[in-house]
């Protein structure tokens, strides 16, 4: 079996009164590592906890087919993502199918 891991590049939004431009961030951090063991990631930035900072949520296909949520603990214009924890529904980590 052969994985192919592709890493996640972060952009944050320059301009808000037009259309918006992006800047390129780098490549995801957590607590300072570049994030590179998720094979086929699926990102989405939202404000999960709503404490009024985006956090990521990253589906995982491979190794575990779950949902990582990186809490944002740094600012909107400077996120920092210290940890992961998997999303649950109804105390069971959620659970991604493929095909």
């Amino acid at each position: 079996m052969r994985y192919c891991a592709f890493l996640i590049c972060l952009y944050l939004p320059t301009i808000f009164a037009q259309l918006p431009t992006f800047e390129s961030q780098g490549k995801l951090k957590c607590n300072g590592q570049q994030v590179s063991d998720i094979s086929w990631p699926t990102s989405c930035v939202v404000d999960w906890d709503d404490d009024g900072l985006n956090d990521l949520l990253v589906g995982e296909f491979s190794p575990n087919k779950k949902v990582r949520f990186y809490k944002n603990e740094g600012s909107k214009t400077d996120p920092e993502f210290k940890s992961y924890t998997y999303l649950k529904a109804a105390g069971v980590d959620i659970a991604l199918s493929g095909g």
